[in-house]
């Protein structure tokens, strides 16, 4: 009798297993899917410790910039191209700077909650894009083709750094960091232990080039009941491109300056919700080491960044898949 009620309960496991693995091994896509009406929001968190040198001007600054945000993110139409027209609003952002960032006076505490245009220069400037909605058109594979926010030509300024500071939170290039696309390129559809590679590219907002990322992605498991699929992922930020024809113009310093990369590295691992094709959270690490020389004389900045987003609130959207 023991003996039965041992046996039946190991086939039962066996039998559960199978069902699991069966489940497990079934292909899912992991394409990301936009449809009109849909409405996501997502919050994100940075800690960016940083060394800044430069040698002429015997400078040499540590400093650690906290982050946090929070953004509203509407789908306003999907044509037939692929292309998808977005209304991104930054609902919240704060930003605190220990230490010290050459160029950039004062000391940065901000919190759009709490703080008023007139309380300091850099409410002011973030003014200008909190709680402003903007508009951006984006191609299938997440590349921004379309950008715009109201007043951005006042907050754009390349020969002051606390101007591209506040850019760094409301541009295309930070729109194409958040990584709703990250899965474009992956095999259709996907099974557990599907490898592929992208390859994205990163404006510098000095106008000094474009840093290129090789990124490896590994479907490393499922989590069946929550329909989340577990990517790890790892790159290489390995060398630098020439701006492009619509990059910024560089700041009257930097004309000439010739930026390299010496390390470069980006890790991580996301939660991807293959019901509604969309990014559940994302967490990584990217450490970046780079000199630059200029009229300012050799310039060199270490970073390193942990971030994490999350979605936490999913709206009704006019369609399901």
């Amino acid at each position: 009798m023991t003996f039965n009620r041992i046996y039946s309960g190991v086939f039962a496991l066996l039998v559960s297993l199978s069902i699991c693995a069966a489940t497990i091994a079934e292909p899912i896509s992991l394409a990301p899917c936009y449809e009109k009406g849909t409405i996501i929001r997502y919050t994100s968190k940075s800690i960016t410790r940083q060394k800044t040198v430069v040698e002429l001007m015997d400078i040499d600054e540590k400093a650690s910039i906290h982050t946090t945000s929070e953004m509203i993110i509407i789908v306003d139409n999907v044509n037939s191209n692929g292309q998808i027209a977005f209304t991104w609003t930054l609902n919240h952002v704060a930003i605190t700077v220990d230490g010290k960032i050459p160029g950039i006076e004062g000391k940065i505490d901000y919190d759009s909650r709490r703080s008023k245009p007139g309380d300091s220069r850099i409410s002011s400037l973030f003014s200008r894009i909190a709680n402003k909605p903007i508009k951006v058109v984006v191609d299938k594979s997440g590349k921004v083709v379309g950008f715009n926010l109201p007043g951005q030509s006042t907050v754009v300024n390349p020969d002051d750094p606390l101007a591209s500071l506040v850019r760094g939170f409301a541009s295309p290039q930070a729109f194409e960091q958040l990584p709703m696309f990250i899965t474009s390129g992956a095999p259709v559809p996907a099974k557990v232990r599907s490898k592929w590679s992208r390859k994205t590219s990163l404006e510098m907002p000095s106008g000094v080039g474009s840093l290129v990322t090789d990124q490896n992605f590994n479907f490393s498991r499922i989590r069946p009941r929550q329909k989340l699929a577990f990517i790890k992922f790892d790159g290489l930020i390995t060398k630098t491109d020439a701006p492009s024809s619509t990059a910024s113009p560089p700041s009257l310093a930097l004309i000439g300056a010739d930026l390299k990369v010496n390390k470069g590295t980006i890790k991580g691992e996301l939660l991807w919700d293959f019901v509604t094709g969309q990014l559940d959270s994302a967490e990584s690490e990217v450490t970046l080491e780079t000199s630059l020389s200029s009229l300012l004389g050799q310039m060199e900045l270490t970073q390193n960044m942990v971030s994490t987003v999350k979605r936490v609130q999913e709206h009704k959207r006019e369609k399901t898949r």
